[in-house]
């Protein structure tokens, strides 16, 4: 079975919140209070995408299961790149 921290995926439907670089972590824990097992980071919707910004994104939910995505327009996403 694939894990993603501790969201065993497969086992029961997971619910993910998605967030961007301005999120609050107080609506983070509001998310996961009310039952969100992991979060989804929309890098296409940061205000920033330099590797370092992002790292650092990343490791302000260090513990927390996560995924990072990049979503173009055809996805309802903000990313125009190639």
């Amino acid at each position: 079975m694939i894990s993603i921290g501790s969201c065993k995926l497969g086992a029961h439907p997971c619910l993910a919140v998605a967030i961007d670089d301005r999120e609050k972590r107080s609506h983070l824990n509001d998310a996961t209070t009310a039952g969100a097992h992991m979060i989804e980071l929309r890098i296409d919707r940061f205000s920033k995408r330099s590797t370092d910004h992002v790292l650092s994104e990343l490791k302000k939910y260090r513990g927390i299961p996560r995924i990072a995505t990049v979503r173009g327009h055809e996805e309802g996403g903000a990313w125009n790149g190639t």
